[in-house]
This record gives C-alpha cells, structure tokens and sequence, in this order.
C-alpha cells in the first residue's frame, strides 16, 4: 500500500515537471512567433498609427480652424456694430447740421417756407428733376422756388396730395432772371452743372469766380438766392454780349433736404 502511494506521487511529480517544461517550452515558441509577427506587421502598424495620428492632427486642426471662424465672425460682428453706430452718428450730425443751416436760411427770407425730404431722383436724368415728400396737403404750390444750402435748386412743378416734383436749375431750357455785378441777365440750363448766362452787355465789368444770384424780377424766385459762379468768359458772335458760363456746386447734386419758398409774406 505505501508503495503503491508513492508510485503515486513520483507519477504526479513527474507529471508537474512535464507540464513545466512544455509550457516553458511554449513559453519560448510564442516569444518567437510574437516577435516574428511584430517583425512582420510593424510596418502596418506603423502605417496605421502614423494615420490615426495624423487624422487626429486634422480634426484638431479643424475644431481650431471652426474655433478661430467662430472667433473671426464675432470680431467682424462687433466691429460691422461699431461702424454702423459711428455712421449713423455721422449722418445724425451731418443732418443736424444741414437742418440748422436750413432754419437760419427760413429765418432769413422773407416769405412762408417749409423743409421736405428729397425722395426719388432719377439716376438717368439726374439734371432734370428730383421728387419731394410735400405736396397739396402741406401748402406746396406750382411755381414755388426750390433752394438748399443758400443754392437755387429749382421750382416746382408738379403738385400731388403728398409729393412734388421740382425742375432743376440744370435741366435743359430751364430760365432764371439773374444778377451779378449789378447787371441784369438769363441764366439757361444745359443739362448739366455748366449753365449759361445771357444778355450781359459786352463792357460789363465781369470776371471768373463772381456769384450769379437771383434778380427778383419775377413772382417766382425772392431776390438773392446764390445761383452759382462764373466759371468762363467770352463773347457773343455779334461781340455786342458776354457769353459767361456759370458752374453750380457738384453737391447740388446730392442734397437729401430742400426748402419750399412761398410767395406769400410772413406776418
């Protein structure tokens, strides 16, 4: 019986032993193969981290790139809000300053006047007329004389309930009794800043640079309105006139207010 018991032991002895040395054995086999498929599939790997890696440097390149528009955009936001502000603060002042201009003006003539908004101006005909936001319904009358910034504009003469139309001083044919150097004359239009001034005897002492201004001698325009300067001098074909060419100023053009002069007296 005890032999048989450590028969039993020295088999399960040498049974430990020999699952020992396999797994040793193992143990070696798969070191090798490990190393062999590293050897083998490193390039691979290699290749595939270096383009995980490098599609992980894009996406963060592309969240700061986003980061950066986001950024950008509020900047651009913040500056597009101050600039709008300081522009209408500019207009805010520039029409204040128009308007005061436009009250001193009220005050000096002599006859019922009203302030209007230029509204409509053809881009095509811009030296023909303009439209303004007074009509019928604010007194406005045909033949009214049209003046801003102390210049003759025109007159009007078309009336509707709530606009008007008013004829440039530079439309084609368009005639103003004029003074200058206490002579009498014609200022015509010409459909452009370039108007002329007829009928100045030819030993008037005229030169370039001298204010042309409303003669009064019509119903129409009050006397002293400033119409333009004498920008060229010549003379007539028959050399018994001046032909004297007078420029309007350019901001004429662009006026955004106009005053309404009535022909009836203030009281």
């Amino acid at each position: 019986m005890m032999l048989q018991n450590r028969k039993e032991k020295l088999r399960n002895f040498l049974l430990i032993i020999a699952i020992l040395i396999i797994l040793i054995l193992f143990k070696t086999r798969f070191d090798k193969i490990r190393a062999f498929s590293t050897y083998i599939f490193m390039p691979i790997k290699s290749s595939i981290y270096n383009l995980t890696s490098s599609v992980k440097e894009k996406i963060n390149d592309i969240i700061y790139i986003k980061e950066l528009i986001k950024e950008n955009n509020s900047l651009r936001k913040k500056i597009y809000t101050t600039e709008l502000k300081e522009l209408d603060y500019k207009k805010i002042l520039e029409e204040n300053s128009r308007l005061r201009k436009m009250l001193k003006l009220k005050e000096r003539y002599k006859y019922k006047s009203l302030v209007a908004d230029v509204i409509y101006r053809d881009s095509l005909n811009a030296y023909q007329n303009l439209f303004i936001n007074k009509g019928e319904n604010d007194g406005v009358k045909k033949d009214m004389a049209v003046i801003s910034n102390g210049f003759l504009v025109g007159k009007i003469t078309k009336v509707l309930k709530k606009s008007s139309q008013v004829d440039l001083i530079s439309k084609n044919n368009f005639k103003v009794g004029a003074e200058i150097n206490k002579n009498i004359g014609i200022v015509v239009g010409g459909n452009s800043l370039n108007l002329e001034l007829k009928n100045i005897i030819i030993d008037s002492k005229v030169e370039i640079g001298d204010v042309v201004k409303t003669a009064g001698i019509s119903d129409i325009y009050p006397e002293g309105i400033t119409i333009g300067e004498v920008s060229k001098i010549s003379k007539s074909k028959d050399n018994m006139f001046r032909m004297l060419y007078v420029k309007i100023p350019k901001k004429i053009m662009k006026i955004h207010e106009v005053m309404v002069i009535g022909k009836e007296r203030k009281k």
